[in-house]
């Protein structure tokens, strides 16, 4: 079966001077698609262009354009970059609130839609949406950020195998192309393997016919080196267990003892965090921030010595580093998280951070802020029980954090209630409740429901 290749090149690497003219010479090449990267500042450190740059250039061009949005909330923007010519719209996952409705918002524009998702993102951050779209594109670097691009042990020798394969195989991984695949993966056993976006596209390479023997021998042995490693954590723990260290105040004699106990799977240092993880050598798992808190000695530390992938974003951004944090947990698959340095700092970040306790509860994903003295969280059920050898602390004290809590009922409290109707104005009628009885049932009908444990 005959290939077709497809060569994209990106007008962010042209002359801006002549940059008609570079896309004439495009053209004459026959090369069919040109790859148009905007970037924002805020999902990326970077600014490229906009929207009258793309309508210029199509009055002058009828390649066929994919305009790669490395913006936050795109769905913003997808009306007008398709009205100014934009054939395929591709998206970054980690950037989009509710990726398929974002999908979904590109077709009804008439424009073909297309998903990146970075290097460590999981590939399982798309795989509701695969059989949506025209396009999944697998970074290799981090947006806006080439010189930073995968470890150098990874580029030493899977990232060469990778290019081998790449050459003989697939020029760009769409699933238009595995479609012409005489010898590919299921959906199902891609599903299944990799725990990344970039141990998927290895996985792919791994079981191509095309790859050269000695290239898929390497690539088999990491997919199920991944593979084991992730079902020995599925059998440990049964779960994804991510814990983000914020930058606001953190108790070391708490904080320290407190992760070498619970054992995370995934730490994301936040900003001004990542100092404490330099104190007390942590390692986390990614850096994330615009680190205008911290000091440039430790940053360049993690940078020189590759320790962790780093994303840096423009100080000038609408969501806190944390928040950031937050997403990007989420966007790993998280199945619960634990914020530490959330609290003793600036009360305004310290309620953003709570805001984001709720962004988790709409996800059914239980979320904690966690410090020496408290642990809050917004329970996802509405019934639930706690045990008082388990307690976090002797107190227990319920809010709503909305208008209303209806019908809340507690069971094995010094302070029991039946059905009670708790408006956000009750004070602290549920302040300070303890538990008497080996376990304390909770339910509630209807509300939000902000559970603080406590200890002096």
């Amino acid at each position: 079966m005959s290939r077709v290749y497809q060569l994209a090149p990106s007008i962010l690497s042209a002359d801006f001077n002549r940059l008609g003219e570079q896309i004439q010479r495009v053209e004459k090449a026959e090369c069919r698609w040109l790859h148009i990267d905007i970037m924002d500042g805020m999902f990326v450190p970077s600014i490229s262009f906009g929207m009258p740059v793309v309508k210029s250039i199509r009055k002058e061009s009828s390649l066929y354009f994919d305009v790669h949005m490395m913006v936050k909330d795109p769905e913003r923007y997808v009306e007008e970059f398709q009205s100014c010519g934009a054939d395929m719209i591709t998206v970054h996952a980690e950037a989009c609130r509710d990726l398929a409705e974002t999908v979904k918002k590109i077709h009804e524009t008439g424009a073909d839609a297309g998903v990146a998702v970075n290097p460590d993102t999981p590939f399982s951050a798309v795989t509701d949406v695969m059989d949506q779209v025209e396009m999944i594109l697998i970074m290799s670097v981090y947006p806006a950020s080439a010189a930073r691009s995968i470890s150098r042990s990874r580029r030493r020798g899977s990232v060469r195998s990778a290019e081998c394969w790449m050459k003989r195989d697939w020029s760009m991984c769409t699933f238009r192309s595995m479609a012409a695949s005489t010898a590919r993966p299921s959906m199902k056993s891609l599903r299944q393997v990799p725990t990344s976006s970039w141990q998927a596209l290895l996985y792919l390479a791994a079981t191509s016919s095309r790859t050269c023997a000695s290239c898929r021998k390497k690539f088999l042995h990491t997919a199920k080196r991944q593979n084991k490693i992730q079902k020995d954590r599925k059998k440990r723990q049964g779960n994804v267990r991510t814990c983000i260290i914020s930058g606001g105040m953190i108790e070391p004699d708490f904080a320290f003892p407190y992760l070498q106990k619970q054992q995370f799977d995934i730490i994301l240092a936040a900003d001004r965090g990542l100092e404490f993880c330099y104190h007390y050598q942590i390692m986390p798992t990614y850096i994330l921030g615009d680190f205008d808190s911290l000091s440039p000695k430790i940053l360049n530390y993690y940078k020189e010595n590759h320790v962790a992938p780093i994303r840096e974003f423009n100080p000038m951004k609408d969501n806190t580093d944390t928040d950031i944090a937050f997403q990007q947990a989420i966007v790993l698959g998280s199945s619960e998280i634990t914020i530490l340095g959330a609290t003793g700092g600036r009360l305004d970040h310290f309620l953003s951070i709570v805001q984001n306790l709720k962004t988790a509860w709409e996800k059914k994903i239980p979320a904690y802020i966690v410090d020496s003295r408290n642990l809050i969280t917004i329970p996802v059920e509405t019934s639930f029980e706690i045990r008082k050898e388990e307690q976090f602390g002797k107190y227990v004290s319920f809010f709503p954090l909305e208008k209303e809590v209806a019908s809340i009922t507690l069971e094995g409290f010094a302070y029991p209630l039946d059905h009670h109707y708790l408006p956000n104005t009750s004070g602290g009628l549920c302040v300070s409740n303890e538990i008497v009885e080996e376990t304390a049932h909770v339910s509630y009908e209807g509300g939000i429901l902000l559970m603080v444990q406590s200890r002096d």
